[in-house]
């Protein structure tokens, strides 16, 4: 009975975990396992891919170390971890932006194709451990067979990284004297590009130099903006490098801290609880000072923008620090698709508009609450706060309740619509799944409870046409 008890508080725990990552905070996934305690009878597997992890979530990879070796070998296939470091999208940056000539190029390719044999042979092997302890597991419902495994799999990680290491520092011996100077800024571009997605806060993950340029500025506008991007970047470039640095140490740390237990375990011992909040404090400042650094150098570069290309650049800012809050809803989707209705009478248009003002501006106080609200979780996490998970506590937390009022406003605007409406038009309104693009059951079953879709375009789409 007290297994049975145990599991069911558990079992609300994780669907906590995962409504509250599946909104909230950065933009990388996570594979996470929630073991029970050791009296228990069963374990629990929290699982989540693509899109932003959420506070919860994020400090769970950071913990596990990436959470890509267990993504592995509870079958998520392992994400970036199997994934060449290196592609011919890098080679084409080097072509442009260290100006490489034909010969030299040729001479890169040459290595690259060594480089893509050699890790798809490492890849093959692991993906071949992983395959044989998830078909163990399966027979035998033991656990421990995923210890070797995972081990294997951050050995493999290390090799990852020399692997690429070695790579560009052949690269380098191709260049002549005339190129090497750009090589610097060159590399601080591949570091942006590969650690921007591992922060723990909101905004830290936004990259401005990318930002501004897929905006359609005139030649004077960019090179106004120039001097702060070059800033930028050479700043980033260090906290970067320093906040790797630390969240390295934290994760080493906290493997150390979990060896014989699990993180829900930890979350209920008070010792560790001690240990795990100075880890997470450690974290969270590097991550701190990278976002700090974002929101500093946005002001400046907004403030040199052109009038007119100030909203768009903002807008765009928020949408990409919190993705999941500034995403189209199914609510907006429908109502510009009964906007481009032939048939929709002026009557209706004006309903419709009056309809679609109101929303957005509902909308956006909710959404603002909602921002503030996420980076008071993020900046006050603590394995408290797991705790509080584990009592219930979610469902009670000031994000719910703006979740829940969400959810009301888009069920309550997509019932308005549909009565502005005919028949014949309703049935012609956007469904859900063409709304979708492929969202995994889980982020389904949130849609669904917040009345919202995934909308239309990625992370930066719409830029260009708003600026």
């Amino acid at each position: 009975m007290a297994s049975v008890r145990l599991a069911a508080c558990m079992s609300r725990v994780i669907r906590s975990l995962v409504g509250a990552s599946s909104l909230i905070g950065g933009t990388v996934g996570f594979v996470g396992v929630v073991a029970l305690p050791q009296t228990a009878s069963a374990q629990m597997v929290v699982e989540r891919g693509g899109g932003p992890g959420g506070p919860m979530g994020n400090w769970f990879r950071l913990f596990s170390g990436g959470g890509g070796g267990m993504g592995m070998m509870m079958g998520g296939g392992g994400g970036d971890s199997l994934t060449a470091p290196v592609t011919s999208k890098h080679l084409e940056q080097a072509t442009s932006q260290l100006a490489l000539t034909k010969d030299q190029q040729a001479a890169i390719n040459d290595i690259f194709a060594g480089f893509q044999e050699e890790f798809q042979l490492q890849a093959a092997a692991l993906r071949e451990e992983m395959d044989k302890a998830r078909a163990d597991f399966r027979e035998n419902q033991d656990w421990t067979v995923f210890r070797a495994a995972g081990e294997k799999a951050r050995q493999f990680g290390i090799t990852r990284d020399e692997m690429e290491k070695t790579f560009w520092t052949d690269v380098q011996t191709v260049l002549t004297d005339e190129q090497k100077p750009a090589w610097a800024t060159f590399e601080r571009g591949l570091r942006r590009e590969q650690g921007m997605s591992r922060g723990l806060l909101s905004g830290e993950s936004v990259d401005l130099v990318t930002l501004v340029r897929e905006m359609e500025l005139s030649p004077e506008s960019r090179a106004k903006v120039q001097p702060l991007l070059e800033q930028y970047e050479a700043d980033l470039d260090r906290e970067l490098q320093a906040r790797k640095a630390a969240h390295e140490e934290v994760t080493s740390a906290a493997q150390k801290l979990l060896e014989g237990s699990n993180f829900m375990a930890m979350a209920q011992d008070e010792a560790k609880q001690a240990e795990a909040d100075k880890l997470i404090e450690k974290a969270r400042s590097a991550s701190l000072r990278v976002r700090d650094l974002q929101r500093r150098f946005a002001r400046q570069i907004e403030g040199e923008l052109p009038e007119n290309a100030r909203s768009a650049f903002s807008a765009e800012i928020n949408k990409q620090a919190h993705p999941r809050i500034y995403r189209p809803t199914r609510a907006a989707r429908m109502m510009d698709a009964a906007l481009g209705f032939n048939d929709v009478t002026p009557d209706q248009r004006t309903q419709i508009a009056d309809l679609r003002g109101s929303y957005e501006r509902d909308l956006g106080t909710l959404s603002k609450d909602m921002v503030a609200e996420t980076e008071k979780m993020e900046t006050t996490f603590s394995m408290a706060s797991v705790s509080g998970m584990m009592r219930g506590g979610w469902e009670q937390s000031a994000m719910a309740g703006l979740m829940r009022r969400r959810g009301d406003l888009n069920r309550g605007v997509e019932a308005k619509l549909k009565a502005i409406l005919t028949p014949d038009q309703i049935e012609r309104l956007p469904s859900d799944e063409e709304g979708e693009r492929g969202e995994r059951g889980e982020r389904r079953r949130m849609r669904d409870r917040d009345g919202e879709g995934e909308g239309e375009g990625g992370r930066r789409g719409g830029l260009r046409r708003q600026t």
